[in-house]
C-alpha cells in the first residue's frame, strides 16, 4: 500500500515536470520565434491616387486704362474691389480725383478771362477793318498750313528721338519693320499722314500767295486769331478737366469678367493716356484652376482631356472637377486646366479665397484596363535591383503539428504600383499562400515564424 502511493507521487511530480517543460518550451517558442503578420492579395484592377497641385490662374486678360491728359494726373482715394473678385459692367472699381483738380480748373479759367477781355479790347480799338473773301480764304490756308508743320515736326521728333536719328531722312519704312511697339507704329502711319497734309497745305497756300494780307493788317489780325485760340484752348481744357473729374470720381469696370490684377495704386498718381487700372478677362471668360503635371515625387503624370479629378476641400468634404485643356507653360512645364464650376467656388467660397489659399491639393484616381494580382505594397521588398516578398509555408513540425516557414519569391514582372497596392501578373502567388509583412524583428528565408496572436 505504501509502496502504492509513493508510486503515485511520483507520477504526478513527473507529470507536472512534463507540463512545466512543454509551458516553457512554448514561452520559450514564442519569445524567440519572430512574429508576422498576413498581407492582403487580391485580384482586381490597380487603383493610383496621384497627389498634384494647382493654383487659380486667369488664361485670358486684358489691361483697362484710362486716358489722362498731358501735365494733368489721377489719384486714387479708395479701392474697392480684389483680385480674384467677379465685377459687372456697372461695378465701381475704386474712387479717384484730379490732382489739385480744383487749383488747376482757376488757372484755366484765369487763362480764359484774360484772353477773353484782351480780344474785347482788341475789337474796341479794330472792329472796323473788314477783309475780303479771297484774303479770308488766304488766311484760313495759312492757319491750316501753320497747324499741319506744328503736328509734323512734334510727331518727326518724337520719332526721331525713339530711333536716336539726327537726319529726318533716315526715317523709313525700312526702319519700321520688325518693330512691335504698337505705339511707335501708331506715330509713324500718323506722321505719314500730317506730312501728306503739310505738303497739300503749303500748295494750297501757295495758290493764294496773290490775296496775301498786308503786313500790318495781318499782324493787328493775328493778334485776334491768338487770344481767339487762347480761349478755345483754355474752354477745351476745362471741359477735358470736368469730364475727367466726373469719369474717374467713380471708375467702374468696363464689362463683365473677374479682377486679375489692380494695376493701380494709392501711391502712385495715373498719369499718361493709357494709364492702367487693372487687368480683367475678356467678358464671358473665366479663371481656371491650372494642375502642374508632377506628383508628390516630382515625376510627370500623364492626363487625358476630360480626366476626372478630386480637389479636397476639407478632411471630410471633396469636389470634382474635370480637366478642359492641356498645356505647356513658359519654362517647358505640362499643365492641365480644371474649369472652376459653381460647385467648386462654393464649397471655397470665391475665387479670390482659393487665390489667397494658394497651391490646391488635387488628385486623381487611375484604374488598369486589367485584372492583376494585388498585394499590399508595404509588403513588397527590394534588395536593390530585385523586388521580392516573403512567403509563409505551413510545413510539419519536428515534433508534431505545422509550422511557418519563411520562404523568399521573387517578383518578375511588376505591372504597376500605388502607395497601397503593387500590381504583378495573376498567379504570381500560388493560392493558398501567405504573404508576410510586419515582422517584429528581421526575418531571412528558411526562418520559422509565427502569426501575432
Amino acid at each position: 500500500m505504501r509502496l502504492k502511493k509513493i508510486a503515485l507521487r511520483g507520477m504526478i511530480i513527473l507529470a507536472a515536470i512534463i507540463a512545466l517543460c512543454i509551458l516553457f518550451a512554448g514561452t520559450l517558442r514564442s519569445l524567440t520565434t519572430p512574429k508576422v503578420e498576413f498581407a492582403e492579395v487580391k485580384n482586381g484592377k490597380l487603383e493610383n491616387i496621384v497627389e498634384m497641385t494647382g493654383n487659380v490662374v486667369f488664361p485670358d486678360k486684358e489691361d483697362f486704362t484710362i486716358a489722362v491728359p498731358d501735365e494733368i494726373s489721377v489719384t486714387v482715394e479708395k479701392i474697392l474691389v480684389s483680385t480674384g473678385e467677379h465685377v459687372t459692367a456697372d461695378s465701381t472699381l475704386m474712387k479717384a480725383k484730379v490732382t489739385d483738380y480744383e487749383k488747376k480748373l482757376a488757372e484755366l479759367k484765369e487763362k480764359y478771362d484774360k484772353a477773353r477781355d484782351e480780344l474785347d479790347a482788341w475789337e474796341r480799338k479794330n472792329g472796323d477793318i473788314r477783309l475780303t473773301n479771297n484774303e479770308k480764304q488766304w488766311m484760313a490756308a495759312y492757319e491750316k498750313e501753320r497747324d499741319a508743320v506744328t503736328r509734323e515736326q512734334n510727331l518727326r521728333i518724337s520719332l526721331m528721338a525713339q530711333f536716336n536719328l539726327t537726319d529726318a531722312a533716315d526715317l523709313t519704312d525700312e526702319l519700321i519693320q520688325g518693330v512691335i511697339d504698337g505705339k511707335i507704329i501708331e506715330d509713324y502711319t500718323e506722321w505719314k499722314k500730317v506730312r501728306e497734309e503739310m505738303t497739300a497745305a503749303k500748295k494750297e497756300l501757295k495758290s493764294l500767295e496773290r490775296y496775301a494780307v498786308a503786313d500790318d493788317v495781318w499782324s493787328i489780325l493775328q493778334t485776334r486769331n491768338d487770344k481767339q485760340k487762347e480761349m478755345a484752348d483754355a474752354e477745351a481744357k476745362m471741359m477735358e478737366l470736368r469730364k475727367l473729374q466726373n469719369t474717374v470720381e467713380t471708375i467702374k469696370a468696363p464689362h463683365e469678367g473677374y479682377v486679375v490684377a489692380i494695376k493701380a495704386s494709392r501711391e502712385t498718381p495715373l498719369v499718361g493716356d493709357k494709364a492702367e487700372v487693372i487687368q480683367i478677362t475678356p467678358e464671358g471668360k473665366g479663371p481656371v484652376l491650372r494642375v502642374m503635371l508632377k506628383d508628390k515625387k516630382n515625376q510627370p503624370v500623364n492626363v487625358q482631356k476630360g480626366a476626372a479629378l478630386t480637389i479636397p476641400v476639407s478632411d471630410w468634404q471633396k469636389v470634382d472637377a474635370k480637366v478642359t485643356a492641356l498645356g505647356v507653360d513658359k519654362n517647358g512645364d505640362k499643365y492641365a486646366d480644371a474649369a472652376l464650376t459653381d460647385k467648386i467656388l462654393g464649397e471655397f467660397g470665391n475665387v479670390s479665397v482659393m487665390i489667397k489659399k494658394g497651391d490646391i491639393k488635387v488628385k486623381m484616381i487611375t484604374r488598369a484596363k486589367d485584372s492583376t494580382q494585388l498585394i499590399e505594397a508595404s509588403a513588397v521588398r527590394t534588395d536593390g535591383t530585385t523586388r521580392y516578398v516573403f512567403l509563409g509555408v505551413a510545413e510539419e513540425a519536428p515534433l508534431g503539428g505545422t509550422r511557418i516557414v519563411v520562404q523568399k519569391k521573387e517578383l518578375q514582372d511588376v505591372l504597376g504600383e500605388s502607395e497601397k497596392y503593387v500590381s504583378v501578373a495573376e498567379g504570381t502567388i500560388d493560392s493558398g499562400k501567405k504573404v508576410l509583412f510586419h515582422e517584429d524583428r528581421v526575418i531571412n528565408e528558411k526562418d520559422t515564424v509565427m502569426k501575432y496572436e
